[in-house]
């Protein structure tokens, strides 16, 4: 047997045991299920945080890309600054546009865990 797969498989079972024993303390699978939702909901608000932080950086380089444009029409195309602030404004609206599209997609209300959009609200220009 190559001492790669040995190795491989050593540290798989070790893997399995550290996951068992972290999660030993937990009564049940929902409480597992539960718990992992739980961090769901954690990256979805870093996701939010995030989309806005990028927001914010492509708006302003649309403002240095209308002055880019001003300066030299012929080597910066009108479009340009156009598209950076389009995705400027999707990125910064995103929180106020996650709730309702997945209300429209999925139905009235979610039933699933995860990331329900609750804490979006507190970001700026969320409705």
């Amino acid at each position: 047997m190559n001492t790669k797969n040995v190795k491989a498989g050593a540290l798989l079972l070790l893997s399995f045991i550290s996951a068992s024993a972290v999660y030993a303390s937990a009564a049940t699978i929902g409480s597992l299920a539960y718990n992992v939702t739980g961090s769901f909901a954690q990256i979805g608000s870093l996701m939010m945080g995030v989309a806005y932080v990028a927001g914010l950086g492509f708006g302003i380089s649309a403002i240095f890309k209308f002055k880019q444009h001003k300066d030299n029409p012929t080597q910066i195309p009108i479009g340009t600054p156009f598209a950076l602030l389009a995705v400027s404004v999707v990125l910064m609206f995103l929180p106020s546009i996650y709730a309702p599209a997945g209300a429209t997609v999925f139905g009235g209300s979610s039933t699933g865990g995860g990331f329900t959009g609750a804490g979006a609200s507190s970001l700026p220009d969320a409705k």
